[in-house]
């Protein structure tokens, strides 16, 4: 992706006026931007965001109206740049919303805007927004440290940056598969151990015919057809049991289903009510500036939290229904179990009878037990046969459980990790000789850091907020750089008032690396600071202003 132009009106306090910045390939180098309080700088940065992602991470969709400008009540982004496939145009408008995305002149359609953007996305972009945001666009307002990131955090950005997203799908299906094969597994020993007591069932059976072979053949078989009477008779009222407890099973789950569904309800709800919340307890709208302290703005906020209460109270009404539904579960498939158990029981009796009755014309003793022979010879072979599908199952497992070690944290992944980490230690240990800090850095296989001064560990909780903020600085600038490994045609960096905390002498360190990372990147790498730095710092000046209540861009090459 190389970003050629930008193009916006009518965002934030930008009016009608189309405002334009265009990048040459072969003219790359560090811009400043600067202007007075409110005369849009961080609106450039809102509007690559925004053109081309369509939305603004954690201020979700109602945002977009309130980037538009409160006059005029439209707005236009307009973004190309070059990929694989040609040039990229983009063309968004706000107020009423559309999208429109050509690939080399040729409009790119799908059914719906969703699926344009993730091919935007995915297919031409390239980089996800929450890597966007946390290395390629940055504000001072919403930047994170990278050393006091969260492990989880620090995995997921490290992983999509490093492109192990493809490593992790496969490890979550072969940890899926393990699952499916332990469940299986389990069912398998089940029926072993049903089918190796109906053959110890039958042979005790076989014992018992042998032993009565010499009695009156008459009385025994009445007394077959009497024990087999017995176990027909309880069959029946068996499957009516079990056809209730069926229905019964069937209807628990529908309702909890529905319960299931109410409770993703409820909680999609409260998430809304929670950002409401959060806007409201700022006390200003992060956007505009606007006061929400009116009496319709505290009547709203004492809706949504009456609104909220009710939610929760429907919440803890699901959740007691729960606990009553997974007691009637567990009770239904109890039942339904023993039924099934007992059932079994009869049908493996009955057959045994059954066949000693027919069998029983004649006191020879093949005659008379080659029924139960039968019947144990049928279920040695459906044994061999689970037997079998059991230790097939099980090879299965341990080659999944292999791939799983080698996939795993520990595996591939850190063999991978510990040849990227070296180069990285090593241009993060490189910049901060170069800003002068006497401190060395070194993350190891898992993107755990060591801080150390002077050979002795240190915490990041022993630094200053300037010292961590150039810390993170040069981490940031090392993973810039391998972003360009992996993005060769990146060439876009907006640093929104990073500079903050930090003494001049380091913010002139800082911006003499930001320049020759630009020229040796091929990148054009955009900086606002509070006060203006001196134009001879830089290659490019954007400059903006407000006038009649609109604010405008000018860019100028600096001498």
């Amino acid at each position: 992706m190389q970003l050629t132009q930008v193009k916006f009106r009518n965002i934030n306090s930008y009016g009608n006026r189309w405002q334009t910045i265009s990048f040459d390939p072969n003219d790359p180098g560090l811009y400043q931007i600067c202007g007075e309080n409110g005369t849009g700088k961080s609106t450039i940065s809102q509007v690559l965001k925004l053109g081309f992602y369509g939305r603004l991470v954690g201020q979700g969709n109602k945002s977009l109206t309130k980037c538009v400008n409160r006059i005029n009540k439209s707005g236009e982004i307009n973004i190309q740049f070059e990929s694989r496939l040609g040039t990229i145009d983009i063309q968004r408008n706000f107020s009423p919303n559309s999208f429109t995305l050509k690939v080399a002149g040729v409009e790119y359609k799908q059914a719906g805007i969703k699926n344009v953007q993730e091919y935007l996305e995915d297919n031409l972009i390239g980089i996800p927004q929450n890597i966007f945001n946390n290395s390629i666009s940055l504000s001072i307002n919403d930047f994170k440290s990278f050393l006091k990131m969260t492990p989880s955090d620090k995995k997921e950005i490290v992983d999509k940056i490093f492109g192990l997203e493809s490593i992790n799908k496969m490890l979550k299906l072969i940890r899926q598969e393990i699952n499916e094969t332990k469940n299986a597994l389990q069912k398998y020993e089940s029926n072993i151990r049903f089918v190796e007591e109906s053959i110890n069932r039958a042979k005790d059976e076989l014992t018992a015919v042998e032993n009565k072979v010499e009695e009156d053949n008459s009385e025994k078989i009445q007394s077959l057809k009497e024990s087999f009477n017995q176990l027909i008779s309880k069959k029946e009222p068996l499957l009516e049991k079990k056809e209730k407890a069926n229905e019964a099973k069937s209807k628990l789950e529908d309702f909890e289903r529905k319960l299931i569904k109410n409770k993703q309800e409820i909680r999609s709800n409260l998430d809304s009510i929670n950002k409401q919340k959060k806007l409201y307890e700022m006390d200003k709208c992060p956007t505009c500036g606007s006061e929400l302290t009116s009496d319709e703005h505290k009547h709203k906020f004492e809706e949504i939290l009456s609104e909220e209460e009710t939610y929760k109270k429907q919440f803890q009404e699901i959740q007691e229904k729960s606990t009553q539904l997974d007691e009637r579960m567990q009770k239904a498939k109890t039942a339904l179990k023993e039924c099934e158990s007992r059932l079994m029981e009869i049908e493996t009796k009955s057959r045994t009878i059954n066949s000693m009755i027919k069998e029983a014309e004649t006191v020879k003793m093949d005659q008379q037990t080659d029924g139960i022979r039968r019947i144990i010879e049928q279920n040695c072979i459906e044994l061999d046969e689970l037997q079998e599908q059991r230790k097939e199952l099980m090879k299965k497992d341990g080659i999944n459980r292999l791939a799983e070690e080698i996939l795993g944290d520990n595996g591939l992944k850190k063999s991978v990790m510990e040849h990227i980490v070296k180069p990285m230690n090593t241009q993060i240990n490189s910049i901060l000789m170069q800003l002068e800090l006497p401190f060395k850095v070194e993350f190891d296989g898992q993107f755990d850091a060591k801080l150390t001064q002077l050979s002795y560990e240190i915490s990041t909780e022993e630094l200053s907020t300037g010292q961590l903020k150039m810390l993170d600085f040069a981490v940031l600038l090392a993973i810039i750089k391998m972003l360009k490994i992996k993005f060769p045609t990146l060439n876009i960096l907006f640093l929104d008032e990073i500079f903050s905390s930090l003494d001049p002498n380091n913010i002139s360190r800082i911006v003499h690396i930001l320049r020759k990372i630009a020229k040796e990147y091929n990148m054009n790498i955009m900086v606002i600071n509070h006060a203006p730095l001196p134009t001879e710092l830089f290659d490019w000046t954007i400059s903006t202003s407000m006038k009649d209540n609109f604010s405008n861009l000018l860019v100028e090459k600096c001498v």
